[in-house]
């Protein structure tokens, strides 16, 4: 008889603590605060954010910049407000005599004012030409 008390005793013990253990694992680790407020993430991955530059006055005639000088992608060129004569080309070289260098845009003296979506692939570098006396007033991406 106390045998089996014994093993009414352990086994009565065993479902109390797994009992015990379902319902506080049903509890929160830890109170939530009332003040939490979830950080916006958005959209854009590390690393895949568009560098820009503006282009104006101040590039002065036949100026040229290279932005970036290795591979990437040429995101946008907005032309912020169309300027008669304005001419520009964007290259994918390492420098304005590169031998090897590419043209991805060229921008004559009629291109109207917009946004221009390229997202074309460079890998040697993206240089800016200004090829008038004129700079138009424009917004370039690129990553």
């Amino acid at each position: 008889m106390k045998r089996n008390q014994l093993i009414s005793i352990v086994i009565i013990l065993i479902a109390v603590i797994i009992a015990f253990g379902m319902v506080k694992r049903s509890e929160p680790l830890q109170t939530p605060d009332p003040n939490y407020k979830p950080l916006t993430a958005g959209s854009i991955q590390d690393g895949m954010a568009y560098n820009s530059t503006s282009t104006d006055a101040t590039w002065g005639a036949s100026a040229q910049r290279q932005l970036k000088t290795s591979g990437g992608t040429l995101g946008s060129v907005v032309i912020t407000s169309a300027t008669a004569g304005a001419i520009f080309t964007i290259k994918n070289a390492t420098s304005t005599i590169d031998p090897a260098s590419t043209t991805l845009a060229t921008f004559t003296a009629g291109a109207l004012g917009g946004t221009y979506t390229f997202d074309a692939a460079f890998d040697r570098g993206l240089i800016v030409q200004m090829n008038s006396a004129i700079v138009a007033s424009t917004t370039i991406t690129w990553r």
